[in-house]
């Protein structure tokens, strides 16, 4: 963006946190006891394209995405009714914190090409962040001109894509 500061001249907030803030924390997790079936039935009916694989309601183990599914649809067909989230889900799991700057997790979004991060702070689950939340975060503080770029920036990283 051309500048930090927003038409009135006001500081463009830059943590995680602030997006929280205004976004707000709740998170769909899931167990990675859970059947997959019933990951894919919550995301279908919340309509999300993500859940936070947790142990423990806020320790995170890992995620589990739309891609994960279809993935695992298509090397399993016959046995994925029985298959539990463990057993599809991304263990390594990168996080960032409530203190991070935003750039750093659209950097690590844009790096590992995916569209979710948890947040996690002291061991704890706090929230989670896509590209899409920070995309609608920044166009609340940027001018007109700023809104094209920053959108043709994100669709063309293929951060987000038009109707999904």
């Amino acid at each position: 963006m051309e500048s930090d500061h927003t038409p009135d001249g006001e500081e463009i907030p830059k943590t995680i946190r602030r997006l929280l803030e205004e976004k707000g924390t709740a998170v769909s997790t899931v167990s990675p006891d859970d059947l997959i079936v019933d990951a894919a039935r919550i995301m279908a009916e919340e309509r999300i394209g993500v859940l936070v694989c947790c142990d423990d309601p806020t320790v995170v183990s890992g995620v589990i995405s739309e891609r994960d599914i279809v993935r695992i649809f298509a090397e399993h067909p016959e046995g994925v009714g029985e298959m539990l989230v463990h057993d599809g889900m991304t263990r390594d799991v990168q996080t960032c914190r409530m203190d991070d700057d935003i750039a750093h997790a659209m950097e690590m979004m844009r790096a590992g090409r995916f569209r979710h991060v948890p947040v996690v702070d002291d061991g704890r689950l706090r929230g989670l962040i896509s590209a899409s939340d920070i995309l609608m975060f920044y166009m609340k503080y940027a001018n007109l001109h700023d809104r094209q770029v920053i959108l043709a920036i994100i669709l063309e990283a293929g951060l987000v894509y038009p109707g999904g």
